[in-house]
């Protein structure tokens, strides 16, 4: 049965999308380990993280990256998306670490030696400490920083990278650690929410303008974050709550990159710094509803489980996100997220066919999908869960940091290496 779904899902992509690439993501924090930015701050304050886990060496990755990056060629896989730590390049505001850049020039050239394209995240999430002790992106005038990185990564590595993700998740990052405060840097203001998410648009706005003018042939895009809202009950409220949910969640942040504008705000950008394609990063459905305890709850259609993130799983939503998507946009799209929290594999084996099948049905809908990355290649430290949520198609020992390589894993590289051939 299995063999029958893979063998349907190659054939169909072939045939909607020939050089259609399948890969994996990850992100330099929560896998290289050792790393100085605001989120080494945040794991040290008490109650921040789960079992008060502390990324640490996290996975390695670090020194690994030749093993992780063979063990994806060798299973089949065509792209990685990784990230580019910020904090590494720039430790101090005016100092540049020649031996980061050569790191990350060293990884770039290994991804490019196997023939793994690298969808290069030049924000996912982590910040170098300096920049937050300005104030972050909470203030307009601290983009002259991050415009600085961006230029250096451009003439620096730009001519190792296959693609640019400008900044991961915007509206994640903005929600987490501005209104709820459960990421770094831990505040609770809706006044900063809106700030943040404001300059996050208007950074990924100056990163696709300087992408554009040195590294004229790479193409550019956004990672969005979307997600399913439903109301808990039928009534007008829960109905009504719902709605406005996902109308800042969802809707404003894509008409704001249809109309080049920030999300919350009148300011214009002019034409043309949208971007060339729009990372799409889906995980969960979740339920809105007036009432206690809980005002949002993850809810699965028809389940139980629930993954060890607590989140709902929803396969027919990927169809759903990625049909709105393009119609707002029309621009082409990368699912650039998707995966599940969870020790049994053979669950993770139905989630990634199941997506995968509906990911199918949004393109055989008209829409242009391009790569699917399943998150994430190995298990990682996931932010304020800790290590305990194994969202990996490769095991991780953290005592040892030896790789085993799940049958999930095997499965989807052998799709990939289908596609690939």
């Amino acid at each position: 049965m299995i063999e029958e779904r893979s063998q349907s899902i190659i054939n169909q992509l072939k045939q909607l999308y020939p050089d259609f690439i399948i890969g994996t993501a990850a992100s330099a924090h929560q896998v290289e380990g050792n790393n100085e930015n605001d989120w080494t701050l945040f794991e040290n304050k008490i109650g921040t993280i789960k079992n008060n886990d502390k990324s640490g060496k996290a996975c390695n990755h670090y020194e690994l990256y030749k093993d992780d990056f063979r063990d994806l060629s060798e299973l089949g896989f065509s792209a990685h998306r990784l990230s580019i730590e910020w904090s590494r390049i720039f430790p101090k505001i005016d100092v540049i670490s020649q031996s980061a850049i050569e790191h990350y020039r060293q990884v770039l050239s290994e991804l490019k030696r196997l023939g793994l394209q690298s969808f290069v995240t030049l924000h996912h999430f982590t910040s170098p400490i300096w920049f937050m002790e300005l104030g972050g992106f909470e203030k307009t005038k601290n983009l002259i920083h991050w415009k600085k990185f961006v230029e250096l990564i451009c003439q620096e590595l730009g001519n190792l990278i296959d693609v640019f993700n400008t900044i991961n998740e915007p509206f994640v990052y903005a929600s987490t650690g501005y209104l709820n405060g459960i990421h770094s840097p831990g505040k609770k203001s809706l006044i900063k929410y809106f700030y943040v998410s404001n300059n996050l648009m208007r950074a990924h706005f100056q990163a696709v303008e300087i992408i554009r003018k040195i590294c004229k042939d790479k193409p550019v895009g956004l990672v969005k974050n979307l997600a399913v809202f439903k109301n808990r009950r039928r009534n007008p409220i829960d109905w009504i709550i719902t709605k406005i949910f996902d109308l800042g969640y969802n809707k404003i942040p894509l008409n704001s990159l249809k109309r080049k504008k920030i999300p919350f705000g009148f300011s214009r950008i002019k034409e043309g710094d949208m971007g060339d394609f729009l990372g799409i990063n889906y995980y969960l459905i979740m339920e809105i509803g007036l009432g206690l305890p809980y005002f949002m709850n993850f809810f699965i259609s028809g389940d139980s489980n629930l993954t060890q993130m607590g989140w709902g799983v929803y396969p027919y939503g990927l169809a759903e996100v990625l049909l709105r998507a393009y119609k707002i946009t029309s621009l082409p799209l990368y699912v650039t997220e998707n995966g599940i929290a969870t020790e049994d594999d053979k669950w993770r084996i139905e989630f990634i066919l199941d997506h995968l099948d509906s990911m199918i049905n949004a393109m055989n809908n008209k829409v242009d999908v391009r790569g699917y990355f399943y998150w994430s290649n190995i298990d990682n430290f996931e932010w304020s869960e800790g290590f305990k949520p194994k969202f990996g198609i490769i095991e991780v020992d953290y005592s040892t940091f030896s790789r085993t390589t799940k049958e999930s894993g095997k499965l989807l590289g052998s799709i990939a290496k289908f596609l690939r051939s």
